[in-house]
């Protein structure tokens, strides 16, 4: 009864329910709009508006990036198929097909959302 129970609750919204078992990298205290989720091994560099890179690692399958509520910030991705980008907990359109990398894109939530935010 106790495990029908946590079943029933849903996962937060910047946590879908395939990344439960994988490690959050990113914001550790406050709230993030976007959160980039690793479906399979993928390389990732966070720049900063100025281009400095601020984060990067490979994340694998259920990792999770939160990323930080900061204007200009820039991805660049080794496996853009790879990932999933969520904003305000709804996925948002894929930034490539699996094994391609891409530079350049937008971390801003509502360029993200609206599927613009390629270069």
């Amino acid at each position: 009864p106790a495990a029908e129970q946590l079943a029933s609750i849903p996962p937060a919204p910047t946590a879908p329910e395939s990344v439960q078992d994988g490690q959050s990298y990113g914001v550790a205290f406050g709230g993030t709009r976007v959160v980039i989720v690793a479906r399979m091994e993928s390389w990732l560099q966070v720049s900063d508006a100025e281009g400095n890179p601020i984060w990067s690692r490979v994340l694998r399958s259920g990792d999770r990036y939160l990323v930080p509520e900061q204007d200009g910030l820039v991805l660049s991705v080794g496996n853009a198929g790879g990932i999933d980008v969520f904003v305000d907990g709804s996925k948002a359109p894929s930034l490539g097909p699996v094994g391609v990398g891409r530079r350049g894109i937008s971390l801003d939530p509502d360029r993200l959302r609206s599927g613009t935010a390629l270069p």
